[in-house]
C-alpha cells in the first residue's frame, strides 16, 4: 500500500478538494448576484471584489499566526469550513445590497483559516518526501475545479436558479468539514509523533525568527522573503492582464471564442503539470531542482511567455490565435508549478510556521491581485495594443525577478545561488 495514504491524509485530501470546489462556486455565485440581481456598476463590482480579497490582506497573517499558536489546525479547519458554509447560507435570503456586501465580507473572514490550517496539517501528518506528490495530486484536483466548478455553477444557475448553486456549495463545504472530522476525531495525537522533520524544528514565530541571529534562522527568513516577493510578482503579472483580457481581445479584433480557448488552454496546461508533479515514481533528474528554485524558474518562464505573447499578437489574425493558445498552455504549466512548489517550500521549510507563512503568501498574492488591474487600467488609458501590454507586463515581471535575485545574492554572498530548503 502507498505509504502516503493514511486515513488522516485521505480525509484532508478529500476535504481540501471539496472545499476548493465550493470556493469556486461561491466566487461565481457572488459575482453573478452582484451583476445580474443587484445590477451593480463597474465600481461596485470592484468594491465586491475588494470585499472578497481584502480581509486576507489585513487579517490573514494574524489568523495564520493563530493557527500555528493553537497547535490544533484540524479543528481550526473544521470551524472555518462550518462558519463559511453557514455564512454563505444567508445569501439564500437575497438580502439588500448593503447586507449582501456585509455577508460577503464576513464569509471572506470566516474562510481565512482554511488554507493556512490545511498547510499546517500537511506539515504535521505528511513526511517531507511525500509532500511534493501530495500537492501535485491536490493541484490536479484544484485545476479540474477551476475549470469544472464555474461551468457547473453557470449551468445550475441558468437552469435552476442561483439558489441551487448556493445550496450545492454549502453542502460541499459542510461535507468537507465532516470528512475532516472523520479523519481526525480519534487520533489528534498523531500530530506530535508522526513527522520527525516537524519535531526537529524549533517552536518560533516569525517575529522571533527575525530577531534571532542564528545562521539557520537567518537563512529561513531570507527564504521566506524570497518566496513572498516571488509569488507576489507572479500574482501581479497574471492579474495585470487577467481582468482586462476580454476587453483587450475585443479591441484587437478577435472573436470572443478565443477567450474561452485561451482559458481552456491554460487550464489544460495546469492539469498536465499537476499530473506530472503528482507521479508516484519520478526519475532522479526530475527532482534535482529544489522547490524554491522551481518556483523562481516558473515565474521567470511565465514572464518570458508574456513577452512572447506580445509578439504572437503582432502576427496575422489567422495565425496569432494558434500561437497564443500554445503559449497559454505553457503559462498554465508554469502557473501550476509555481503554486505547487510554493506550497512545498512552505510545508518543508517552515513546518512549525506553515499556517502563518501560508497566510502571508495569501495576503501578498491578494494585495497584488487588488492593485494590478488598476495599473493595467492606467496603461490601457493610453490605448496601448494587446501586444504592448503583454510585453510591458512580462518585462516588468522580469525586472522585478532580477531585482529579487540581486537582493537575495547581496544578503547571501556566501552562496550566490537561489535558496535551498534547510536540511
Amino acid at each position: 500500500m502507498d505509504k502516503l495514504w493514511s486515513r488522516a491524509v485521505i480525509g484532508l485530501f478529500i476535504g481540501s478538494a471539496l472545499a476548493n470546489f465550493s470556493v469556486w462556486i461561491d466566487f461565481l455565485v457572488i459575482l453573478t448576484l452582484t451583476s445580474y440581481i443587484y445590477h451593480a456598476s463597474a465600481f461596485l463590482m470592484a468594491f465586491v471584489s475588494a470585499l472578497i480579497l481584502g480581509p486576507s490582506v489585513f487579517l490573514g497573517p494574524r489568523l495564520g499566526r493563530l493557527v500555528d499558536a493553537a497547535n490544533n489546525p484540524s479543528w481550526m479547519l473544521i470551524s472555518s469550513l462550518v462558519l463559511r458554509g453557514s455564512t454563505t447560507a444567508f445569501l439564500l435570503f437575497m438580502p439588500s445590497f448593503p447586507l449582501f456586501c456585509l455577508i460577503v465580507f464576513f464569509r471572506s473572514v470566516m474562510a481565512l483559516p482554511e488554507y493556512p490550517a490545511s498547510n499546517a496539517l500537511t506539515a504535521q501528518i505528511i513526511s517531507p518526501s511525500d509532500v511534493p506528490r501530495y500537492f501535485g495530486l491536490l493541484g490536479l484536483l484544484r485545476g479540474a475545479s477551476k475549470i469544472g466548478a464555474p461551468t457547473l455553477g453557470v449551468v445550475l444557475a441558468s437552469i435552476y436558479g442561483v439558489a441551487l448553486a448556493i445550496q450545492i456549495s454549502i453542502g460541499m463545504t459542510l461535507f468537507a468539514s465532516v470528512t475532516i472530522i472523520f479523519a481526525f476525531y480519534k487520533k489528534l495525537h498523531i500530530f506530535t509523533n508522526k513527522n520527525k522533520y516537524f519535531e526537529n524544528h524549533k517552536e518560533k514565530n516569525i517575529k522571533e525568527l527575525k530577531s534571532d541571529k542564528n545562521v539557520s534562522d537567518y537563512k529561513n527568513i531570507s527564504l521566506m522573503k524570497m518566496l513572498l516577493w516571488t509569488v507576489t510578482t507572479y500574482s501581479f503579472m497574471v492579474f495585470f492582464i487577467n481582468n482586462q483580457l476580454p476587453v483587450l481581445l475585443r479591441n484587437a479584433g478577435f472573436n470572443m471564442i478565443l477567450l474561452g480557448v485561451l482559458v481552456s488552454s491554460s487550464g489544460a496546461g495546469g492539469i498536465f503539470a499537476a499530473s506530472y508533479l503528482s507521479r508516484r515514481r519520478r526519475s532522479k533528474q526530475s527532482d534535482t531542482m529544489n522547490p524554491m528554485r522551481a518556483t523562481i524558474v516558473s515565474v521567470n518562464a511565465i514572464a518570458f511567455c508574456f513577452v512572447a505573447l506580445g509578439g504572437a499578437f503582432m502576427l496575422p489574425l489567422s495565425i496569432a490565435p494558434y500561437v497564443a493558445a500554445i503559449l497559454f498552455f505553457c503559462t498554465g504549466i508554469f502557473s501550476t508549478t509555481e503554486a505547487i512548489r510554493a506550497n512545498v517550500v512552505v510545508v518543508q521549510g517552515f513546518p512549525k510556521n506553515a499556517g502563518e507563512i501560508t497566510a502571508k503568501l495569501s495576503a501578498f498574492r491578494n494585495f497584488a491581485m487588488l492593485i494590478a488591474p488598476w495599473f493595467s487600467a492606467i496603461f490601457m488609458h493610453y490605448d496601448l495594443s494587446i501586444s504592448v501590454l503583454f510585453i510591458v507586463d512580462g518585462g516588468i515581471g522580469l525586472m522585478i525577478m532580477y531585482g529579487i535575485l540581486h537582493v537575495y545574492k547581496h544578503f547571501n554572498p556566501k552562496t550566490g545561488h537561489s535558496p535551498t530548503l534547510p536540511g
